[in-house]
């Protein structure tokens, strides 16, 4: 098995088997899809995995595809090769094999630093169907890592186990593991792990019809606060048709309430009329939570955007009836801060993964590519340079962790009306073995230098229509080098 891992910016790896073809490029038509880099041809190279041996071939690309910094047309790919093609890097690697001498890693890769510092950050590739290993059990999704079993990592929970070595800003190598809980929640609020678990999803998940990401990869090297992110879609109350109503969600600290509306836009009744006017609101009985369908959007007659949320609907960059007319109003907005003329501006609402082409996630992304390019993590305040790996809207992420007993309910995500349930106090807990694990003194790593001994939840997943939720807990230990001797056993901490 192979992966091929993108590095210059936030990790990403496609897994690729004996006899699977895929290709890298800037547009649709290519499997991996880059579509931010603007040195990427529309296809730009092809790898594809034969018995005994893989070959990269350039697609006579503009700007040329390079191995180990030597141009090539074709090249018979070997485990480390580093690949370069426009502005992104990649790292080839024959999984199963020691790469930089660690192993037993899910997506190893290696931190690269860009040539130049302000270069915009290539963002995480689409990966298509056919772009992943569709080999996997039935049960489980493509493009999905499995639970990680080897001699490194001895787990006695039920969780499913993921890993990530990465390199931190100022060179040190990190290993950052990862467990995730599945739970199901029954009307009266009682809860009990669900009969099938999720997997480390090791890659997003991305709507092939409309490339956008429904859930992001698990594993991230680490999350300054704690996410709190829904999966489902608005319901009209009991069933009946109508044309708006309030959404609500408390989760510990994290308070959010939404307004969801039925379709309408602007429309200007004549030529003489001066200032635009709704149209009737459309009723509704679903509506998907997305971005998409939140404020925000691209006004290609005034060749403007909106920076908070390029991917939305509603944003008017030039009062002109070019921009105007029929312009789509977002489904999703704050009830303290409605449309209620075309100036209005709201700041996009949403409760899914924010989009990491929206400010602020993308200037963190960049605030991160310039720690790296500088050499330090502490160029933008130590812990801040990881903001961008928290992928929740800014407030629904919690500045410290969930540590299970927080009470979360929900209004209007699910055909039952209102959902309550209490998180449950359980911990993965970490046990650091090896000839090497008292070589370091931080064992246990954060970027403001605190200490954590045990693993943190950082992610809760809420997931109404499957009446399923999700949690995520992470830790990072500092390796001395990459010939470091540990190993973990996992355990649980049930805490009463």
């Amino acid at each position: 098995m192979y992966s091929l891992n993108v590095v210059s910016g936030e990790h990403r790896s496609v897994t690729l088997r004996d006899g699977m073809r895929c290709t890298v490029g800037r547009t649709p038509r290519a499997q991996v899809v880059l579509a931010h880099d603007p040195e990427l041809s529309s296809l730009h190279f092809s790898i594809e995995c034969l018995p005994g041996s893989v070959v990269l071939r350039d697609c006579q690309s503009t700007n040329g595809t390079f191995v180990n910094d030597q141009r090539i047309s074709e090249h018979r790919l070997t485990n480390g090769d580093q690949i370069r093609a426009g502005r992104t890097r990649f790292v080839w690697v024959e999984t199963g094999r020691p790469t930089q001498q660690f192993t037993g890693a899910v997506a190893a890769a290696t931190h690269v630093p860009a040539a130049d510092p302000n270069a915009n950050l290539a963002p995480a590739p689409t990966l298509h169907p056919a772009a992943v290993d569709q080999s996997t059990s039935p049960d489980q999704p493509a493009g999905v890592a499995s639970n990680v079993s080897g001699e490194r990592i001895q787990n006695a929970t039920p969780f499913a186990v993921g890993e990530l070595l990465w390199q931190a800003p100022d060179g040190q190598w990190k290993w950052t593991l990862v467990c995730k809980g599945t739970w199901t929640y029954a009307a009266n609020g009682d809860v009990a792990p669900a009969e099938i678990g999720e997997p480390i999803w090791a890659d997003d998940c991305v709507c092939e019809q409309t490339g956008e990401v429904l859930r992001e990869t698990d594993l991230v090297p680490f999350k300054p606060r704690a996410d709190v992110i829904v999966i489902g879609q608005a319901y009209a109350d009991r069933g009946v048709p109508c044309v708006e109503r309030d959404l609500r969600l408390s989760v510990g600290s994290v308070t959010s309430r939404l307004r969801a509306i039925g379709d309408r836009c602007w429309k200007f009744a004549s030529r003489a009329q001066l200032v635009p006017a709704l149209s009737a609101t459309q009723p509704w009985t679903t509506i998907p939570l997305s971005y998409r369908r939140a404020f925000g959007g691209i006004d290609p007659a005034a060749g403007r955007y909106c920076e908070s949320n390029p991917d939305g609907a509603g944003f008017i960059g030039a009062l002109s009836p070019q921009s105007v007319h029929e312009r789509k109003l977002p489904n999703f907005e704050d009830p303290l801060q409605l449309i209620v003329s075309w100036e209005s501006k709201p700041q996009p609402v949403g409760w899914g993964f924010f989009p990491r082409n929206a400010a602020p996630r993308l200037d963190g992304f960049r605030k991160y590519t310039e720690a790296i390019a500088g050499g330090s993590a502490s160029r933008h305040g130590g812990i801040a340079t990881y903001d961008a790996f928290n992928a929740a809207h800014p407030l629904l992420q919690q500045d410290h962790y969930f540590r299970g007993g927080e009470r979360v309910e929900m209004v209007g995500v699910s055909p039952r009306g209102q959902e309550r349930f209490t998180l449950p106090r359980i911990a993965p807990t970490l046990t650091l073995q090896g000839s090497d694990h008292n070589r370091s003194s931080l064992a246990f790593w954060r970027p403001d230098g605190k200490r954590d001994t045990s693993m943190t939840l950082d992610t809760l997943i809420l997931l109404p229509d499957r009446h399923q939720f999700v949690l995520i807990w992470r830790s990072v230990i500092n390796l001395v080098d990459l010939n470091t001797d540990v190993r973990v056993s996992i355990g649980i901490d049930s805490r009463k």
